[in-house]
């Protein structure tokens, strides 16, 4: 195992805090099983949720869908879960998105049918069901999170490179 290790001072460390006008958001998304962890920070909600839309409608449920039997099974019984589970969520969320497109396709399946069919609308639902139950949702070994940061610690590199790479062109 390759580990670097760095010599810091404590002059080097620092924490940035943010005011209630300026929330950062921090998307933590882990599924191991498949090996699927990753971690970023937005300047806002939107974004953070947008990424995650795009992560799991693009790239995890692609995926899924394409794998292996263990893994279409995880995925039907996300469906299930989401359906049952957060129904009235979904039924809302879909209002909201197809109000206008809304046709009898929607009203003559079933919400399970209807997630199903629509990634977007899968994964706008699981960033707002996380974001609505404290900034969490798990589901058998898949996580997400989407918590608001008040501060976060830096770490200044920049200044001891350069001090060093001013010291080497010295000589």
């Amino acid at each position: 195992m390759s580990e670097k290790v760095y010599q810091l001072t404590s002059n080097q460390f620092g924490n940035v805090e943010f005011s209630n006008e300026e929330k950062w958001y921090l998307i933590h998304v882990c599924y191991p099983e498949f090996g699927l962890k990753t971690q970023n920070l937005f300047n806002n909600l939107i974004s953070a949720e947008n990424y995650f839309t795009n992560l799991f409608s693009k790239q995890i449920l692609p995926v899924l869908k394409s794998s292996s039997q263990k893994s279409i099974l995880f995925l039907n019984e996300l469906f299930h879960h989401l359906a049952i589970s957060y129904k009235k969520d979904y039924e809302e969320l879909a209002t909201q998105l197809y109000a206008n497109k809304l046709s009898i396709t929607f009203q003559n399946n079933s919400i399970e049918d209807f997630i199903k069919n629509d990634y977007e609308l899968c994964s706008i639902g699981i960033s707002r069901i996380a974001i609505k139950n404290n900034g969490r949702f798990s589901f058998r070994g898949f996580h997400i999170s989407i918590k608001p940061l008040n501060k976060i610690l830096v770490i200044d590199f920049w200044n001891k490179i350069k001090k060093n790479q001013l010291n080497k062109n010295a000589f």
